[in-house]
């Protein structure tokens, strides 16, 4: 079965191998146009892989999450912790709006829409 999303897909899922069910779709990622890691969301939560080899940094369930995706200087930015206070606080900055950026954004804000300077990728 070919994968929607390509080789890069396929190489987040090898990184996440140990760390997420095989049964487990990726539903988006995204590059983090500042420090270069993978923003990737699944069903249930949302991980950042950075590092070389790729490695998660951080994981927030979606259900706790808590946060904000605003405009920036340039783009989209994107700042999220867990709602038990577990873990890290994830930014992310993107030159545009995205799959990932989209999703947490009505996550977080269901009342209100993604700002969107530039266009999808």
């Amino acid at each position: 079965m070919r994968d929607p999303f390509g080789r890069h897909a396929r190489r987040l899922r090898r990184a996440l191998r140990d760390d997420l069910p095989a049964t487990e779709p990726i539903e988006a990622y995204a590059r983090d146009d500042t420090q270069g890691d993978y923003w990737v969301l699944t069903g249930r939560e949302l991980i950042v892989l950075g590092g070389a080899p790729l490695a998660p940094r951080g994981r927030v369930l979606l259900n706790d999450a808590v946060g904000a995706v605003t405009p920036a200087t340039v783009g989209i930015s994107a700042h999220v912790r867990s709602r038990t206070g577990s873990g890290a606080i994830l930014i992310g900055a993107f030159r545009t709006s995205n799959g990932v950026t989209r999703r947490l954004a009505a996550l977080l804000d269901p009342g209100s829409d993604e700002p969107e300077p530039g266009h999808d990728e």
